[in-house]
């Protein structure tokens, strides 16, 4: 809705529950202005409200500029990086070229959207550069996926969206391998919840089951486990 009006070049988002540093917005668009690029990605740090404290990924020795080739995104989003590959999911303290929101859209309300939908940004983006600097205060809030209230369309939706993702890449000619550990990890982790949730005889479990019975058979036959 906000896109859709928005005047300027570029898109910043913003939770309206977290803090933005004073100068992120011109920090970010100095790299606009000195490279040209379509999306800058800072960094952020964490306030938890489950123990009130912060949580800092970045420290001085850290600051960095870089020019980021695709690949090299990709594998940090899947968590391929010494420091926070979250910065690299969430939509929030970075400057995103306006014109490409309209072939990449959010969905109001879906579930793993950042996950469904950054990958795309970076994918037609002709130029990104991430700023490895504290620019955001980001609220994490209370509760787990294994403690809180959870149903069937957990399971179902983060199979959807990581499928659209490697497919997304695939068809990119980017290597997929890190993202499928990323995957294969994360099934395990829905399995257990599963589990957890006592829900061992539904569809869901079952699929889950049998990809990753996939992963570790294709594991087996190229002499990994």
């Amino acid at each position: 809705m906000g896109i859709s009006v928005a005047k300027g070049e570029y898109i910043t988002i913003v939770d309206s529950d977290d803090i933005v540093k004073e100068n992120m917005i011109e920090t970010l668009y100095q790299q606009v202005q000195e490279k040209d690029a379509d999306v800058v990605i800072g960094n952020y740090y964490n306030y938890d409200e489950s123990d009130g404290n912060f949580y800092f990924y970045v420290t001085g020795q850290d600051f960095c500029v870089e020019e980021l080739a695709i690949q090299e995104i990709m594998n940090r989003q899947a968590g391929d990086w010494k420091f926070n590959s979250s910065a690299f999911i969430l939509p929030t303290f970075k400057l995103i070229k306006k014109e490409l929101f309209n072939e990449v859209h959010f969905s109001n309300g879906r579930r793993f959207d950042d996950e469904a939908t950054m990958h795309r940004f970076y994918l037609l983006a002709s130029k990104i550069v991430f700023i490895n600097d504290n620019l955001y205060l980001y609220r994490r809030r209370s509760g787990s996926i294994m403690r809180t209230e959870f149903d069937l369309s957990w399971a179902r939706d983060i199979v959807e969206v990581f499928s659209k993702k490697i497919s997304d890449c695939i068809l990119a000619g980017l290597d997929v391998s890190v993202l499928r550990i990323r995957f294969v990890n994360l099934l395990k982790d829905y399995k257990q919840t599963l589990e957890y949730h006592q829900l061992t005889d539904t569809e869901e479990y079952k699929d889950i089951c049998f990809r990753l019975k996939l992963f570790f058979d294709a594991e087996q036959r190229n002499g990994k486990s």
